[in-house]
């Protein structure tokens, strides 16, 4: 009887389509992603429409625990603090590009990979794995330019940039961040183990903490256009030619977590030049209130509904694409450390 429909990914498949079967490991880089509170992607990740007064509503609307100020969920329960947040801050920053200009010069990137699918429809049991990039350092497509001053390439998004992978985003050959998942009419869902961090800057990510994810997969031919899924390509590079559209990656971000983020940033970075990182400016006080007074979710499920907890979280959900690629080699950039660094610097609410 409750009359708010809780926005949540689709459910498992009731049959898988080909349980004996299984493509080659389709490896994706980010093409695109935008943290902006006026789309509004995300999942209901507390289950309740915080705000909706009509009869039958779970918990009569009430907040999962005690924010700081108001904190109306969007329609469908849709929890997504960070966008709000971010865009409040457009005045000053613009922190909703920052992902996209860092996936579009390739200086890093967000690798996912998708392991034991069967390329159909449904498939009730996959693996994915997402691994962090510090750019592509080799190009393999047409088009790549490289940037004198760090020596990474452009992507060409041709589907074989080869991404770099940092050295803690895997333990010997495998991915140190995972989870299992299914695939639901092409629709794929997972729930990671460990943080997924969303570039934000050569110096600052956005790390999600044991995230969702959730897109539409499209197969692709060779010319990377849309193919028919019921017609099978052969050779292993046509069988790994897949994107993902429609992708969210929702999640919970310690406000610990999202103080640093912003604190470590160099805006300046992507441009070229080296500006003083944010915990330093003048306007970070600034900063730190909106921030802390911008929680609206425990920071674990297990802090839901806990009475007279207080919320320690911004929840969030992240709208992105991905094309296919490559992994290139293990490989870390030299990275400037600077005083707001969140292994230097620490970060809490007043």
């Amino acid at each position: 009887g409750d009359p708010c429909v809780h926005a949540a990914p689709p459910e498992p498949p009731a049959t898988d389509d080909a349980p004996d079967e299984d493509l080659p490991v389709i490896t994706l880089a980010m093409s695109d992603a935008l943290v902006d509170g006026e789309r509004v992607p995300g999942f209901d990740l507390d289950g309740v429409c915080t705000c909706e007064t009509r009869p039958l509503t779970a918990r009569a609307g009430a907040e999962s625990c005690q924010p700081k100020a108001p904190a109306c969920d969007y329609a469908g329960g849709i929890d997504n603090g960070v966008g709000k947040l971010l865009t409040s801050f457009a005045d000053i920053y613009d922190f909703a590009e920052l992902p996209r200009k860092q996936l579009e010069t390739g200086r890093s990137n967000v690798v996912v990979q998708i392991f034991n699918y069967n390329g159909k429809a449904n498939d009730k049991a996959v693996t994915v794995a997402f691994l962090q990039s510090d750019g592509i350092m080799t190009p393999s497509c047409p088009g790549s330019v490289q940037d004198p001053r760090t020596g990474s390439f452009t992507p060409g998004f041709c589907g074989d940039d080869a991404w770099t992978v940092r050295p803690e985003s895997v333990v010997g050959n495998v991915p140190a961040v995972g989870g299992r998942g299914y695939v639901t009419n092409f629709h794929l869902v997972a729930r990671i183990n460990g943080t997924v961090d969303l570039p934000f800057s050569d110096s600052s990510g956005l790390g999600a903490p044991n995230p969702i994810i959730a897109g539409r997969l499209v197969p692709l031919g060779e010319d990377l256009a849309p193919r028919d899924p019921n017609l099978v390509p052969t050779g292993e590079r046509a069988l790994r030619l897949w994107a993902i559209t429609d992708g969210v990656l929702a999640g919970r971000v310690p406000v610990e977590s999202m103080l640093g983020a912003i604190g470590a940033l160099r805006l300046s970075s992507v441009d070229g030049g080296e500006a003083p990182q944010i915990c330093e400016q003048s306007s970070f006080p600034t900063v730190v209130s909106a921030v802390c007074g911008g929680v609206d979710i425990a920071r674990s499920a297990t802090g839901d509904f806990v009475p007279s907890g207080a919320c320690d979280a911004l929840s969030t959900g992240i709208p992105f694409e991905a094309k296919p690629a490559q992994l290139g080699d293990v490989y870390a950039r030299p990275r400037l450390a600077g005083k707001c660094d969140t292994g230097t610097f620490v970060y809490r609410c007043p």
